[in-house]
């Protein structure tokens, strides 16, 4: 019988036909264990020019995260996300999501560097 997972119920199938091969996992989706990530998260903002000039910059960036929440501010052109990524330090639930600096190292590899602990300074000033 065919497997379930691949054919939701009501599928109609012929017996006799071949069942194509089940998609492979990424390896590194599949590497990644749930547990060890939930609790990394972390806010970041990107602007629309690095989205509209360097699309693959911004899609190697989401490749890497799990985005949670995004908001656009036409007043300032950015777009702030909210994700859970191994990049972000592991936080306790109920505790403020810390902002991040994504930049790209010497190596050509994306880092993050955490610069607040929760709100931006100018949001924190005002309690």
């Amino acid at each position: 019988m065919p497997d379930e997972e691949f054919f939701p119920t009501g599928t109609v199938i012929d017996e006799d036909e071949e069942l194509p091969p089940k998609p492979e996992e990424s390896p590194s989706v599949a590497r990644i264990q749930w547990q060890a990530i939930r609790n990394r998260r972390g806010r970041f903002t990107l602007s629309f020019e690095i989205i509209e000039k360097i699309p693959e910059r911004a899609m190697e960036i989401f490749s890497k995260m799990i985005i949670l929440t995004a908001e656009s501010s036409d007043l300032s052109w950015t777009i702030n996300y909210q994700a859970i990524s191994p990049l972000f330090d592991e936080i306790q639930p109920g505790t403020s999501i810390p902002w991040y600096c994504l930049y790209v190292g010497n190596d050509n590899v994306l880092k993050t560097a955490r610069i607040f602990p929760g709100n931006p300074p100018e949001q924190e000033e005002q309690g």
